[in-house]
């Protein structure tokens, strides 16, 4: 560490404190944490603050008494050498940007210096865990420990942010899903549930396109071809089946398709991987690069039972277990919803009502402690010739941390392989 950037950081941490002693009332405008402070007596007084606001006003006397009874020292004139020689109390915030900012740099050079020695023993796991430390760094001020006050504040915030338009969850584009789940959340693992050729990978692709926002998709069954093709038909609505037969495309049809990749060009924030067989590792490290270089909003997984584990000697239900719970330290560490699909037991096929539950995903056990919330899909067309619901999916949520559970009904367009509300068609 330089004696310039030394310097700078002193400087932050003594207005911070000194601020807060003259200003306490900026401490509820602050998100850092103890952590941050690398000089020790200045995060023995930081600690000493944060302490004495759970109970009592901040001020000199009630920080200094708190200090004595911890360290047995009276530490009333270094407070007030502190708080008489801040520049000015109003620019608390202005010094907490500064000390996060070169702090982290610190930090950072501490972090590569540790691991240089452990990533030539440790090889790959040595770099995800630099990776994952380095990743941390960059989740400013983010506290684990709350009093009730500060925890309370924390819901007051979030709530006048969201109202303010400053947080959204994502849309998935579908009116009834969206009441259920109040849209895709920041942090939570959704998982999408079906039996084959329902239609679950189509059903994912919409909800990445209708979010519009950056998004990532793993692709472990379909090469990156097929994702496209199915791209390009959902948006251009253009039949998927014409794509696999060339012959069938006329001019009137290459112009569609043309001015299709034009407008998905112009948008240029997907990204996909279509590794057939990723590990869990590869997936983490894949969201991390895309959340580092391009900022994405959500993580598409398609699907969890095609993800390998790190030990696949293990019981199948632990490799889900340690997959999901992958999923869902990835969506709490990039701050994103990942959204993956998982394989329901044919089972239901043995059923007289074929809908399948929570119950019914394989190893669903470890999946439904993980997840935070669980849907599953289901067409009666599938397995009933004469059903009157034809174009028509169910979607169920059958697990909400955050809201209702329930059925709607979506409507299926399998030949452009959309997913729509059922008051109209895809736009």
């Amino acid at each position: 560490m330089t004696d310039m950037l030394r310097n700078h950081i002193q400087e932050a941490e003594q207005g911070i404190i000194g601020g807060l002693l003259v200003n306490p009332e900026a401490l509820a405008h602050l998100d850092l944490t103890t952590d941050d402070f690398l000089n020790p007596n200045h995060r023995e007084m930081f600690d000493a603050i944060l302490s004495v606001a759970k109970h009592q006003p901040v001020d000199l006397v009630t920080v200094g008494q708190h200090l004595e009874s911890i360290t047995g020292r009276n530490w009333l004139v270094t407070l007030s050498d502190m708080a008489r020689n801040t520049p000015s109390a109003t620019m608390v915030p202005e010094y907490a940007k500064i000390l996060r900012d070169k702090a982290r740099l610190v930090k950072a050079q501490n972090l590569l210096q540790e691991y240089k020695g452990r990533i030539a023993t440790e090889g790959l796991p040595a770099i995800d865990n630099l990776a994952s430390a380095l990743m941390q760094l960059g989740m400013v001020g983010q506290s684990h420990e709350y009093s009730t006050t500060e925890m309370l504040r924390a819901v007051v915030n979030d709530l006048e942010a969201r109202q303010a338009g400053d947080i959204a969850s994502i849309p998935t584009g579908l009116v009834d899903v969206d009441h259920l789940l109040g849209g895709l959340h920041d942090s939570d693992l959704v998982v999408i549930a079906a039996r084959p050729s329902v239609g679950k990978t189509a059903f994912l692709l919409n909800l990445m396109l209708n979010s519009s926002a950056a998004g990532g998709l793993i692709s472990t069954e379909q090469p990156v071809t097929q994702i496209g093709q199915r791209l390009i038909s959902r948006e251009g609505r253009f039949a998927a089946a014409r794509m696999r037969n060339p012959s069938d495309i006329s001019d009137a049809h290459w112009a569609v398709i043309t001015a299709t990749v034009k407008k998905l060009q112009d948008r240029n924030n997907i990204w996909i991987n279509d590794n057939c067989g990723p590990t869990v590792a590869d997936v983490v490290r894949q969201a991390r690069k895309w959340k580092h270089a391009y900022g994405i909003k959500a993580l598409f997984v398609d699907y969890i039972q095609r993800i390998k584990p790190a030990d696949p000697t293990q019981p199948k239900h632990q490799q889900v277990g340690e997959i999901t719970r992958a999923l869902k330290d990835c969506a709490r560490e990039l701050n994103i919803p990942v959204v993956a699909l998982a394989q329901v037991s044919r089972k239901v096929e043995d059923r007289a009502d074929k809908r399948p539950h929570m119950g019914d995903i394989s190893d669903s056990s470890e999946v439904e402690k993980e997840a935070d919330q669980i849907l599953t899909l289901y067409r009666d067309e599938v397995y009933n010739e004469h059903t009157q619901d034809k174009g028509i999916m169910e979607v169920r949520v059958e697990k909400n941390r955050h809201g209702p559970t329930g059925a709607v009904r979506v409507y299926w367009q399998p030949e452009i392989m959309a997913v729509a509300n059922l008051s109209r068609e895809v736009a």
